[in-house]
């Protein structure tokens, strides 16, 4: 079958979604930020103050790579991961690329309050929301073979709705 890569903005439900869908599917879970974290031995957020957001993909692209090269899961990749030429084809090389998208009132909604994301660390969150999507939903939607809006949604119903089809 191939790895169920799950891309799309922080808060649209990757992780939720897919710890349901590799239960349905029967595949392990993998989320490669949790993997950059655990091989560095420290926070997405400690690794951006110390390496800066270079540091960071380039950590991200030795995950993608090795995780693609690996059995069969179903991948949380983190937010910016898909942006990456060379992660897009370590995706697309090894399984389906699958975009969860959600508006930006319910990212807002979803994301209040969490510090543990670097790129959403100020005081402005609805702005940087609208930023981060405006520069980013062109491109994730050229990468995604299929594209789900999860605004609305349970995780598990999401998860039913990638594993059917």
């Amino acid at each position: 079958m191939g790895h169920v890569w799950l891309i799309g903005m922080m808060g649209t439900g990757k992780t939720s979604s897919g710890i349901i869908l590799s239960e349905l599917l029967g595949m392990p879970f993998l989320d490669a930020d949790e993997l950059i974290a655990e091989a560095a031995g420290a926070s997405i957020s400690d690794i951006f103050a110390a390496e800066g957001e270079s540091g960071f993909r380039a950590r991200e692209r030795e995950a993608i790579a090795d995780i693609a090269a690996g059995p069969a899961a179903v991948v949380a990749a983190g937010g910016g991961a898909a942006l990456d030429p060379e992660n897009e084809a370590a995706m697309r090389a090894s399984g389906r690329i699958v975009l969860l998208e959600a508006s930006e009132e319910a990212l807002h909604a979803r994301l209040r309050g969490d510090d543990s994301r670097p790129l959403l660390a100020d005081s402005a969150l609805r702005d940087r929301i609208g930023e981060l999507l405006a520069g980013r939903s062109d491109r994730y939607r050229e990468v995604a073979d299929v594209v789900i809006d999860t605004s609305d949604r349970t995780p598990r119903s999401v998860a039913e709705e990638i594993a059917g089809r």
